[in-house]
């Protein structure tokens, strides 16, 4: 059936759009700005709502029964998948990936306004039927992003007071080490009375002079 295959043939255009952005993410971190690398992981979050094979249906135009047949198990009226693997995007960002909070916030932020976007839509024979239970869905989402964020901005805070504990240590060192220099050189220094007769009068003469 062609309509069948259109369906599967986008969810797994979704699929492999989604592994490639996660090599990518793994094989040029380090080599990205902030900024794109942001930008990556909140596409990368888009194409998690869309690996649901309701929405990739709803999105052809096709019906979810025709398109896929009778799974059964609930899996059209369930979005589990789809938050845990939203879930698993928003914490492993905000774990890993090196980047300053203030420009890494977009990207659990993005998290329950994709879902919302993604979800409130939908007609009642869609994922998660009410209204009610998508918002409270939509708000443990924001919750989890939340306190992703937090954690990563309590990491962030804790590694740059360490930073400073550090540079403050070595420039301690540092000056000791000066100071221990110049106190050695003034010791090792000659003192007047150790001078040769010559020098200490060329001295003094010089001195009577000025």
């Amino acid at each position: 059936d062609p309509k069948t295959s259109l369906s599967q043939s986008f969810a797994l255009g979704v699929r492999l759009a989604s592994l490639g952005f996660g090599a990518l993410i793994i094989a040029l971190a380090k080599c990205m700005g902030e900024k794109t690398i942001c930008g990556i992981w909140g596409f990368f979050m888009i194409l998690q709502v869309l690996l649901n094979r309701y929405r990739t249906s709803y999105l052809v135009g096709e019906d979810p029964i025709y398109a896929w047949g009778d799974v059964g198990g609930g899996m059209m009226g369930s979005d589990s998948l789809t938050l845990l693997a939203m879930s698993t995007v928003t914490s492993s960002f905000c774990s890993f990936v090196p980047v300053r909070c203030r420009i890494s916030l977009i990207v659990p932020v993005m998290s329950p306004i994709v879902y919302a976007v993604a979800t409130l839509p939908l007609p009642a024979s869609g994922p998660e039927h009410t209204l009610s239970r998508r918002s409270v869905l939509i708000i443990a989402l924001a919750a989890n992003s939340w306190f992703a964020l937090l954690g990563q901005s309590r990491s962030e805070e804790a590694d740059r007071l360490q930073f400073v504990a550090v540079a403050e240590a070595e420039a301690t060192v540092i000056q000791e080490r000066v100071m221990r220099y110049e106190a050695e050189h003034r010791i090792d220094a000659p003192s007047p009375q150790q001078l040769p007769r010559d020098v200490r009068s060329r001295a003094s003469a010089e001195s009577g002079t000025l």
